[in-house]
């Protein structure tokens, strides 16, 4: 009876060793599998990161060309708008001011076709491209009138 037990002791040890070792392969496996599976997540993120920088590249390149077209627009209004007082040689009446800074940001905000702008690549509101017409006009206008001033006075 003791050989018997002795044999099915060595077995069991066996078997034991053969469970542990099985087991070991298939943890060695799960973590394999695990570290793939992080590395496609790590792959993916990078290439959602890598799309996403380019969308908003994109975007802002977009938004800078509409803010410069705006620039370009105002600058063409208020020349049409001073170029008479220029060749008259007269200045500009500063009553006009507050009409005029209206009536061209108006206009410029008007001559652009949003509707063929992809509103999903601009990284602003059409509020904020008209509050910012209007800066430009602003200052563009009050420097225009500013050497039309200095010209005749000399």
């Amino acid at each position: 009876m003791s050989t018997f037990i002795t044999i099915l002791l060595i077995i069991g040890g066996i078997a034991l060793f053969f469970l542990v070792i099985f087991l070991i392969l298939i943890l060695m496996g799960l973590i394999a599998k695990k570290s793939m599976y992080y590395e496609q997540l790590t792959r993916e993120s990078a290439d959602i990161i890598r799309t996403r920088s380019r969308n908003l590249t994109d975007k802002i390149a977009t938004t800078n060309q509409l803010l410069e077209l705006c620039q370009k627009l105002i600058s063409i209004e208020i020349t049409n708008r001073i170029k008479n007082l220029i060749m008259l040689r007269q200045k500009y009446p500063l009553e006009r001011l507050d009409t005029d800074i209206q009536a061209i940001s108006t206009s410029v905000f008007q001559a652009i076709n949003f509707d063929a702008i992809d509103q999903t690549l601009l990284c602003v509101t059409r509020d904020y491209v008209m509050r910012n017409i209007a800066e430009i006009t602003t200052v563009q206008l009050l420097s225009s009138i500013q050497d039309l001033n200095q010209m005749i006075a000399e």
